[in-house]
């Protein structure tokens, strides 16, 4: 597909030819229907009333459309690639290629990087491939990921250097105490953007949903605090750089953000007004109690910051011994359960390995 910035940037015979295949009609002279849908994956795979979810029905009812050859019914289906739906197999794929080469080289010297830094940046076969995605441009770009020590050449690379490796433009650690916006400290703030966002973002991403109601975010914080107690404050030692490797600290922190009255609130509001890593908006087809919803304000955030909870729990292996490593029957969440890697999708594993 021919990337193009704006309307303006088609060319008029493009243009002209795609109004002329709408406007075609069928043989028979029977009327003509186009149904889009953008964002399949995104289509909720909870059923209510049904044993088969909305994602599911959907798909059967694009299959009978598309097997039985309608001549006056085209489908255009958008979908995340490594979410794709199985009806899809039987439709022609087009793939998405992103930003031209010129393109990135110009939005690069925009942010003022250096001839040389372009060059040595645009080398990189793997690094240009992620930076056709415009996100991880201006993610690598507004970092300046090119003066690193090291050259970020994935999409896990580029995350894990603007999110937690000290980023110049996204150290919100050393900045939690600067602002208005923010009712946390510098160190209940690592916390959450060290286990309470990873979590939500692991319970999104291995329920295959995008989104959650008001009270399931409130349930997921209170279970990612109950972990961190469970699994991490019992340890011996940790390996966490953000608390100096001191489980004292982490303990101080940990106990003065539970002792916060609604202190899922003041979570929420961290992540919200001063993170920026979630986003709220209301749902009028759902009930009320699940109207207000709230989303990584992009899905790959969501897929990170699952993959920095799994990245969090290898740290602590040495740490851990045989017996608490698997747990006891009773508990409902182990190292065990985290780490095997039945669980682990194929994208999830390409984040974790991209990021270590």
């Amino acid at each position: 597909i021919e990337n193009h910035c704006s309307l303006d940037a088609v060319s008029p015979e493009t243009l002209l030819s795609i109004e002329k295949e709408l406007q075609r009609v069928s043989s028979n002279g029977s009327p003509q229907y186009l149904l889009l849908l953008d964002g399949f994956n995104e289509v909720s795979i909870s059923g209510k009333g049904t044993s088969q979810s909305c994602r599911a029905l959907l798909s059967n009812e694009i299959m009978i459309l598309h097997g039985q050859e309608y001549p006056n019914v085209r489908i255009i289906a958008t979908s995340r690639e490594t979410q794709s739906a199985y009806f899809t197999s039987s439709f022609r794929n087009v793939n998405l290629i992103g930003l031209e080469e010129e393109d990135i080289k110009e939005h690069l010297k925009e942010c003022n990087f250096s001839e040389a830094a372009i060059g040595f940046t645009l080398s990189s076969k793997e690094l240009v491939k992620c930076l056709r995605i415009p996100l991880f441009l201006c993610i690598f770009s507004c970092e300046n990921q090119a003066d690193l020590p090291f050259l970020p050449e994935t999409r896990g690379e580029i995350l894990y250097s603007f999110f937690h490796r000290n980023s110049f433009f996204y150290n919100t650690r050393s900045h939690a105490e600067d602002t208005h916006t923010n009712p946390l400290d510098k160190y209940q703030t690592a916390l959450v953007l060290d286990f309470i966002l990873p979590y939500v973002g692991w319970v999104m991403e291995h329920q295959d949903i995008f989104s959650l109601s008001e009270a399931q975010l409130i349930q997921a914080i209170q279970e990612g605090m109950n972990m961190i107690e469970h699994m991490v404050l019992s340890a011996d030692s940790i390996p966490y750089d953000d608390f100096s490797y001191s489980l004292e600290l982490l303990n101080i922190t940990f106990y003065s953000l539970i002792q916060i009255e609604k202190y899922e609130q003041k979570i929420i509001a961290c992540a919200f007004d001063y993170l920026g890593l979630l986003y709220q908006y209301n749902e009028p087809e759902k009930n009320f109690r699940e109207r207000r919803q709230y989303a990584f304000i992009h899905h790959y955030f969501r897929d990170y910051f699952s993959a920095i909870l799994d990245i969090q729990f290898l740290r602590m292996l040495p740490a851990v011994d045989i017996n608490e490593f698997m747990g006891l029957s009773s508990d409902s969440h182990t190292y065990n359960y985290f780490l095997n890697s039945h669980y682990w999708n194929q994208g999830e594993k390409e984040l974790i390995s991209e990021v270590l």
